[in-house]
């Protein structure tokens, strides 16, 4: 990735009356089609996998990107609109963790200005205007939103990467792998738990992964203070793609531990009647690695 700019630029003009228009009329329903609420944010979301339109302007904005950060090989990744109108509508400081190298933040609507900062200054948009700044690299947020009573205010959010990026070579399995990570780090309860599926989603490599989590959390051990969440989370009613059986944990930390796998079936035929042969473990080290905990795994 290249350095970040030392501050975002504000994009004027960035789509044409009649793109515009159709923007407009597409998002202007109170009830859209495809929408979610997003209760973390107070905000209304419709992803460009339901909107086509989305996806065309998107593809639309990719000269304009690599022109505005300088890039010509950024490529487009994902689109999603957001309408802010609640009392809770807010955005907490933040650095992205998705595919969201380049990020064209665009003001579709608003009845009233309402601040984005981004490395501790605010910036303002007007209708049409998009702000350009380095999502993943760059602290943003937002604070409440002023007046919800009489204040709408619609964004677009617009994302690129370069062609190396996990997003590209990873594929459309890992891709919904990480947004499922996103949607558990909104989600669970425990404050730690949610830092987990986060640090999970943003790492591109394990050595990343862990050496985040070391960083976080300077006085614990980082792989065993990961099981330790791994284990917490394996609760009746864990989250989809986290859960682990007993069986699993084990196989899961002697594969992060490098123990061979002869050695793990003997270890795990000590206290099991059915015998466990080191071709089982393989597979069970496979369905690790093609799982949501993949990045446990160096």
């Amino acid at each position: 990735m290249r350095a970040p700019p030392t501050r975002p630029r504000i994009v004027r003009d960035v789509f044409d009356p009649a793109t515009r228009t159709s923007l407009l009329a597409e998002f202007a329903p109170e009830e859209l089609g495809g929408a979610h609420y997003d209760d973390s944010c107070g905000r209304l979301t419709v992803t460009d996998r339901t909107s086509p339109l989305l996806r065309a302007c998107l593809e639309e904005l990719v000269p304009l990107a690599r022109g505005t950060f300088a890039s010509e090989t950024l490529a487009p990744t994902y689109a999603f609109f957001a309408r802010y109108d609640a009392a809770t509508s807010h955005l907490a400081r933040h650095k992205d963790t998705n595919a969201c190298t380049y990020t064209l933040d665009y003001c579709l609507a608003q009845r009233t200005p309402w601040d984005l900062w981004v490395i501790d200054q605010p910036y303002a948009l007007r209708e049409n205007e998009a702000i350009a700044f380095y999502g993943t690299a760059q602290d943003h947020w937002r604070g409440t939103l002023s007046d919800p009573e009489t204040n709408r205010v619609s964004m677009i959010f617009f994302h690129f990467v370069e062609p190396d990026h996990w997003w590209f070579s990873r594929g459309e399995k890992y891709r919904n792998t990480v947004e499922h990570l996103h949607s558990l780090a909104r989600r669970l309860p425990h404050p730690e738990h949610r830092v987990f599926a986060a640090l999970l989603a943003r790492a591109a490599t394990p050595d990343e992964f862990y050496r985040s989590v070391a960083e976080r959390f300077v006085t614990d051990d980082p792989v065993a203070k990961v099981f330790a969440w791994v284990d917490e989370l394996c609760s009746p009613d864990a989250p989809p793609g986290i859960a682990l059986n007993r069986t699993m944990r084990r196989v899961a930390r002697a594969i992060v531990d490098r123990v061979p796998h002869e050695r793990i079936a003997a270890s795990l035929n000590e206290s099991r009647r059915v015998p466990v042969t080191s071709e089982d473990v393989r597979r069970a080290e496979a369905d690790l690695r093609s799982s949501a905990l993949s990045m446990l795994f160096p």
